[in-house]
């Protein structure tokens, strides 16, 4: 008993320590340390099971940062056993005057367990405003841990259990404000909520519904409307009143994914742009040009639906189409994240999936740059400028990230290229 007692006390010491590189090495080892209790109880030899089972009962408080609820059960990977431990009794309600104060706690306590980029920082807000904008960062924040999840390598898909651990309980503390949050829960739903955005997958075989942000309601008045993004198999028909219902498969999903990109332009932190016609040749970050940005991305949008509706030139519909490719490759988080945490990082592969499609059937080729691949002299021909950035740690002349795709087309027989643009150290 007193080495799992000096085991928990060493752990919790490591864990709540205020350096963050301590705490991320510290909850590698914890997830370690709680594998090595799975080998043991799922061996024949049941000499260790018992201190087994005490020590990762220890790994699991201190991992959910002592919060047991109903959702345990999906947070342990195993699933293969109950915790011993009882269940805390709910604590006491907080005055009016102090009803912020239990949920400000829960908040405070998922920051505490983990990384820097995925922890939620509010600005000074009060009663219903402090939770539109905690479900806007919760919104963002589940999209990005998809994003890592889909792509990282070395992602910890622990997270994805943390965060639905506490966001059952974030829910509760909602409810006990008096506020309804429906649905109450994220991902594939059967049924359509609030605002839809429409979109499609070149391989899709059938109707996807997924919410974006759950809604709140307030003595069943609607204070915020969810937002649910339906993707649709390529040849299945928009609603007749939307407004990219006669364009091509290729073309609906490529405004319904700047549509998508602008939502989350209202919900995600830490991002930066850098479209030449607002940015010009730097790097600003987005809060101090959003509204400029926002519009942008729509005259663009907007641009392409008319130049194809028109039926204009191939070299007016290419122009179109490389000034809304822009918008995707401009805009990411800079928050020193690893590579593909980002819902950014996301939608960019969703648009490159029709790249094919559009190379074949409009005849435009876009060349991408990827990240490591290229150097800056291999795909100079292409380049139409570069923003030069010093970056600790990064070889001089190595391409960090693509700013707008070359977009290759042929005019009367002769090819025209509208040049990209890439940021280098």
């Amino acid at each position: 008993m007193n080495t799992e007692k000096s085991l928990e006390s060493l752990l919790q010491t490591l864990v709540n320590s205020p350096e963050e590189d301590k705490r991320s090495l510290t909850r590698t080892a914890v997830s370690l340390l709680r594998e090595v209790c799975n080998v043991h109880l799922n061996s024949s030899y049941i000499k260790f099971h018992s201190i087994a089972q005490a020590t990762r009962s220890i790994l699991d408080q201190i991992l959910l940062g002592q919060i047991e609820g109903e959702a345990e059960e999906e947070f342990l990977e195993s699933g293969d056993f109950a915790s011993q431990t009882p269940e805390p009794e709910p604590g006491p309600l907080p005055d009016k005057t102090e009803q912020m104060s239990p949920f400000c706690e829960l908040i405070q306590r998922w920051n505490s367990c983990i990384e820097p980029w995925l922890q939620i920082t509010l600005p000074p807000a009060q009663g219903i405003q402090s939770v539109e904008l905690f479900l806007k960062s919760t919104a963002a924040l589940r999209s990005n841990l998809l994003s890592a999840a889909s792509v990282a390598r070395h992602f910890n898909k622990d997270d994805v259990k943390l965060f639905e651990t506490y966001w059952g309980l974030w829910i509760q503390e909602i409810q006990r404000q008096g506020y309804d949050v429906f649905p109450d829960k994220f991902g594939r739903m059967e049924n359509i909520y609030g605002k839809v955005i429409y979109s499609c997958k070149p391989r899709l075989t059938q109707e996807e519904i997924v919410l974006l942000m759950p809604g709140i309601k307030q003595e069943n008045k609607t204070i915020l409307e969810p937002v649910t993004l339906i993707t649709l198999p390529p040849e299945a028909p928009f609603p007749q009143d939307h407004p990219n219902k006669d364009l091509s498969p290729q073309w609906r999903a490529i405004l319904g994914e700047l549509e998508l990109l602008l939502f989350h332009l209202e919900i995600q932190s830490s991002v930066v742009c850098a479209i030449e016609g607002i940015n010009k040749n730097r790097l600003d970050p987005l809060v101090q040009c959003k509204e400029s940005i926002i519009n942008e991305i729509r005259r663009r949008g907007d641009a392409l639906r008319n130049a194809i509706k028109n039926r204009e030139s191939i070299y007016r519909l290419a122009t179109n189409y490389w000034r809304v490719e822009e918008c995707f490759w401009s805009i990411f988080h800079n928050d020193e994240r690893p590579a593909g945490y980002s819902f950014f990082s996301r939608i960019r592969r969703r648009v490159q999936t029709w790249h094919p499609v559009i190379r074949q059937i409009d005849q435009l080729y876009v060349r991408n740059f990827e990240s490591g691949r290229d150097s800056i002299a291999s795909i100079n021909k292409y380049i139409g400028n570069i923003f030069l950035q010093t970056k600790q740690g990064v070889q001089p002349g190595t391409i960090l990230r693509q700013l707008k795709p070359a977009v290759i087309v042929k005019v009367n027989n002769i090819t025209r290229l509208l040049k990209g643009r890439v940021i280098a150290t």
